[in-house]
C-alpha cells in the first residue's frame, strides 16, 4: 500500500494557506483553494468572456485578427485558443465586453459566432452553448409591417427579439426584413410560418447546420437519421 501524503495543518498557521493539500486512498494529492484565494484570482477575470464559432474551425491568429477589428474599440482584447474550437476573450476595457453581448449577433466567416459569460473551472468538451443571438431574415416581409408589432411578435414566436436592424427599420431594404433574435437551440429552430394564411420563409445568418426535417441544430435534413428513418418506413408501407 502506498503511503498516505500527511494533510497540511493548517490550524498551526497563523492565516489560513491559500492552497491546502491531502492524499487520498489511491496516493493522487488533491488540492484545496481557500475560498478568498478563489475570489482574488476570479476578479481578475470579470472581463473576459468565451467564444465560438458555429460549424468552422478557424486558426488562432484569424480569430484574434477578426475580434480586434471588430471589438477592439476603447482598450486592447487578448484572444488565447482552447480546446474544442472555444476561444478566452480578455478585454482591457469593460465597456468594449458590454458592446460585444448587447450589439446584437456577430458572423465571422458567415459562420454564427456564439458568446458565453467567463465562469471558474470552465471545462471545454463539456461545455455547451444553447442559447446563440443570430441575424434572421424574413424574404418578401411585407414593407408596410415592417415597424409594426407584428415584426417583434414573430421574433418572439422564433425566440427572443433583441432589435431589428437599422436598414429594415429606416425601409432601406425591401428584400426582406432583418431581425436579430436569441434562440435557443434546444428548441426546433422553424423554417416558415404564415402571415393571413400566406406561408413565408425564415432563414438563419450564420447558421448552416440546421435540420428543417426537425428544426434541429448540428445536422442537415439530407444526413439526419430520423428523417431517413421516416421516408425508408413510408416506402417499406408503401410496398407492403
Amino acid at each position: 500500500m502506498k503511503e498516505q501524503p500527511e494533510e497540511l495543518d493548517s490550524e498551526n498557521l497563523k492565516d489560513k494557506p491559500d492552497v491546502m493539500w491531502e492524499g487520498d486512498l489511491d496516493g493522487r494529492m488533491n488540492f484545496k483553494l481557500s475560498d478568498e484565494f478563489k475570489k482574488r484570482t476570479w476578479k481578475t477575470w470579470n472581463k473576459a468572456i468565451f467564444v465560438k464559432l458555429f460549424g468552422k474551425k478557424v486558426f488562432l491568429i484569424f480569430m484574434k485578427k477578426q475580434l480586434e477589428n471588430t471589438w477592439a474599440r476603447e482598450g486592447q482584447i487578448f484572444v488565447t485558443d482552447l480546446e474544442n474550437e472555444y476561444f478566452l476573450v480578455r478585454f482591457e476595457n469593460k465597456k468594449d465586453m458590454e458592446f460585444a453581448f448587447t450589439a446584437g449577433s456577430w458572423v465571422i466567416f458567415d459562420h454564427c459566432l456564439a458568446i458565453r459569460s467567463w465562469e471558474p473551472d470552465f471545462q471545454p468538451f463539456q461545455a455547451t452553448i444553447n442559447r446563440v443571438m443570430a441575424w434572421i431574415r424574413l424574404p418578401e416581409f411585407p414593407i408596410e409591417y415592417v415597424n409594426t408589432e407584428l415584426v417583434k411578435s414573430i421574433s418572439n414566436w422564433l425566440g427572443k427579439f433583441v432589435k431589428i436592424d437599422a436598414a429594415t427599420t429606416l425601409l432601406a431594404r425591401g428584400r426582406f426584413a432583418r431581425l436579430c433574435v436569441e434562440l435557443d437551440l434546444m428548441k426546433s429552430l422553424q423554417g416558415e410560418y404564415k402571415v393571413e394564411g400566406k406561408v413565408n420563409m425564415v432563414e438563419y445568418e450564420g447558421l448552416h447546420l440546421i435540420c428543417y426535417g426537425y428544426g434541429k441544430y448540428g445536422h442537415r435534413m439530407e444526413t439526419c437519421n430520423l428523417v431517413i428513418d421516416e421516408f425508408y418506413h413510408l416506402e417499406y408501407q408503401r410496398g407492403c
